[in-house]
């Protein structure tokens, strides 16, 4: 997978995570595919969330939908796909926080506090 990584070949990435069955390997791909232009192809966007689920590795499945949420406003000032990522972002860390990890308590409190913020904007909007 690291020569795959260093070679830049993104369909055989895919291809060899699809196959894989190692979290190591979901992982590495999935990070991979965050450095390309995922905002343009929702393929991408798809097989990133489908490795971190895979992976067992909701907080960095969190961590993704919330700079998704960014991306979403400040690239293309879309509020509410922002708000469906944020919402995605709350429910996956609701997760880890109810299965007794409280580190993420901070960053679960600060993107509610966002949705609230943001369904308020939407409703003046209207």
């Amino acid at each position: 997978m690291k020569a795959l990584l260093k070679s830049g070949d993104t369909e055989r990435i895919i291809f060899y995570a699809n196959v894989s069955r190692h979290r190591d390997i979901y992982m590495m791909a999935a990070n991979y595919l965050q450095t390309n232009d995922w905002r343009k192809n929702p393929k991408l966007v798809e097989h990133i969330i489908t490795y971190y689920r895979k992976a067992q590795a909701y907080d960095s499945l969190g961590t993704f939908y919330e700079s998704a949420a960014e991306s979403d406003i400040e690239d293309f000032h879309d509020y509410k796909k922002a708000l469906e990522h944020y919402k995605e972002a709350e429910s996956t860390l609701k997760e880890l926080v109810e299965c007794g990890t409280r580190q993420h308590e901070d960053q679960l409190r600060n993107i509610q506090s966002k949705i609230t913020y943001i369904s308020k904007f939407l409703l003046i909007q209207q």
